[in-house]
């Protein structure tokens, strides 16, 4: 095996290579079995169309190849679409979704029948001559034979399949984008990235790359070795990428913490300390109250009831935000900067941008990260996120009174969130309560606004 045939089996190792990473790591999340198979696909899709430079020494090898592509080649497609619509939500497969298997086991079956009843060696001299002679031979000197019809069912009849399948295709994440509200613009957020909008376009890039050594006329791709070297590269390059987010494929958005969170167990004593407080926020971010309870027991935690009831009061009173900056620290060494960074959240409203960080916060203090974030730990006794959070809630509070007919995205959007989910969950977490039952409480309480 030389270089350039090592270099074009190199997409399939990264699917067989991901397929123990999923089974590793991703067991649990409902997409796992789905995804497996459409790695197995697609890994077998490359070996098979690569067979005549991979396997050209071996007997029969091109006529197996060619009649496993045709149960394959049909199946990347439904595959990724079954995958897609599962992304993100807890949905159960049904027995109906598998009638797409029809139109790959019919080519295969056909395919199957005529090679044997052909045979393989009279098949694989046909291929050879076919390659040699140009696709032209078939129908002039072929034509009305057996192996016309081999032709016509494992090459035609496979394009034009596969062809069609990329119009459904496509027309699927058209009616998935907007029934779903996908918003591709958000993959550019710096703070969560939405998961399923970035596999719809890791998915369709890696699925018209890899299809594309299979519809390709003549097989040139492959037999170019500029054109295979870069479909190569291209190729495992997307679905590296592909494969990384489909970790997350349980979840809707993914933090910056979370991307990482994949190594962040590697650490050095040095560094553990932090690393296990971002472990906690994370947890504490996204464990429901019972979970939480449950893990606050086991650890021995009581909370200080008497002190959170009078938090609570005084944020009823006067505003949870406001609460807090009338209630720092003093002491602070810098009094001076804690005035600008109240002025630019509570004046300026700095936490109503979606994205908005601490290290966005300190370049318009004209400080840095460091000591913005030790400034509102030791005044505040909060992270910045903490923050921000609070702030986002209290002022989402008063727009839910203010906006009785908004829906959850709405509301989320005009207090700084990037999505429903995750400000449904920051909200129960700072009231108690989800919005619903907070809004569905407040108006009872005040029928009038």
């Amino acid at each position: 095996m030389n270089f350039y045939t090592a270099l074009l089996l190199l997409p399939s190792v990264a699917c067989f290579f991901w397929m123990i990473v999923h089974s590793w790591l991703a067991s649990k999340v409902i997409t796992f079995r789905v995804f497996i198979a459409l790695l197995l696909t697609v890994g077998l899709v490359i070996i098979t169309d690569d067979s005549d430079l991979l396997f050209a020494e071996t007997p029969g090898a091109s006529a197996i190849s060619r009649l496993i592509l045709q149960l394959t080649g049909p199946s990347v497609i439904p595959l990724l679409i079954l995958y897609l619509d599962h992304v993100g939500r807890e949905r159960k497969f049904h027995p109906n979704q598998m009638a797409w298997l029809l139109a790959p086991v019919i080519l295969f079956a056909a395919a199957g029948v005529m090679t044997f009843m052909i045979g393989i060696p009279e098949v694989e001299r046909f291929i050879s001559h076919v390659r040699s002679a140009g696709h032209s031979v078939v129908h002039e000197q072929y034509a009305g034979t057996l192996l016309h019809a081999y032709y016509l069912s494992t090459k035609i009849a496979l394009r034009a399949t596969v062809f069609l399948e990329l119009a459904i295709y496509l027309a699927f994440i058209v009616y998935l984008s907007k029934k779903r509200q996908l918003n591709y613009k958000r993959l550019f957020n710096k703070e969560e990235f939405p998961v399923l909008e970035a596999q719809v376009v890791c998915g369709t890039i890696t699925l018209f790359v890899v299809m594309a050594g299979v519809i390709s006329p003549g097989n040139i791709i492959m037999h170019s070795r500029h054109l295979g070297g870069i479909w190569a590269l291209v190729s495992t390059a997307s679905i590296f990428i592909t494969c990384y987010f489909a970790l997350f494929c349980g979840r809707k958005v993914v933090s910056v913490q979370n991307r990482r969170s994949g190594w962040r167990f590697n650490y050095s004593d040095k560094d553990k300390a932090a690393l296990l407080e971002q472990i906690a926020g994370d947890l504490a971010e996204d464990a429901d109250e019972t979970t939480m309870a449950r893990i606050l027991a086991r650890i021995g935690y009581v909370s200080d009831i008497d002190s959170l009831k009078a938090a609570g009061a005084q944020a009823e009173k006067h505003g949870l935000a406001e609460s807090i900056f009338s209630a720092v620290s003093k002491s602070w060494d810098d009094p001076g900067l804690l005035s600008r960074f109240r002025h630019l959240m509570m004046d300026e409203q700095a936490f109503l941008e979606p994205g908005i960080t601490v290290v966005d916060v300190a370049e318009r203090l004209d400080s840095n990260k460091t000591y913005v974030s030790r400034m509102v730990n030791e005044a505040c006794n909060l992270t910045f996120r903490e923050l921000l959070n609070i702030m986002r809630i209290d002022y989402a509070e008063q727009y839910v009174m203010s906006h009785r007919d908004a829906n959850q995205e709405e509301v989320a959007r005009a207090c700084g969130f990037l999505s429903a989910s995750s400000f449904n969950t920051t909200f129960k977490r700072v009231t108690g309560y989800t919005p619903k039952v907070w809004a569905a409480r407040e108006y009872e309480l005040n029928p009038a606004s």
